[in-house]
């Protein structure tokens, strides 16, 4: 089960990584910070929001937005108007644009190719 979250938390990881997440994604985040989500039959992790609040909310949320994020770049540094919210395990990412975080992209690393799969995240859930 996971956990609930503070908006703190979520406008604190806007200010780092410069994107306003959509309201449906906060909304989804502040009730349960991270969980799964399946597309196409595959199996998507979210990154939690770093949550300081407490020694098993910080060891919780160690693999967060942010951090992930910046190791996305380390890989994909053309891609930095991008931010990686959840991955697959075998290297491809769900990305939402710092420009528009509405839409929802897939990138498939092996074809190094990125895809618009959701005009919003709600339509994920």
């Amino acid at each position: 089960m996971g956990f609930n979250l503070k908006e703190i938390f979520i406008e604190n990881t806007e200010k780092e990584l410069g994107i306003q997440f959509s309201l449906s994604f906060k909304t989804k985040m502040m009730k349960d910070n991270g969980g799964e989500l399946t597309i196409e039959n595959d199996g998507w992790f979210i990154f939690p929001f770093y949550d300081n609040s407490d020694r098993k909310r910080i060891k919780r949320t160690s693999n967060n937005i942010t951090r992930e994020t910046n190791l996305f770049y380390l890989d994909y540094n053309e891609l930095q108007h991008y931010i990686a919210f959840a991955n697959n395990g075998s290297g491809d990412y769900l990305l939402f644009n710092k420009n528009s975080s509405k839409p929802v992209y897939m990138f498939l690393h092996e074809k190094g190719i990125i895809n618009q799969i959701a005009n919003d995240f709600i339509e994920l859930l």
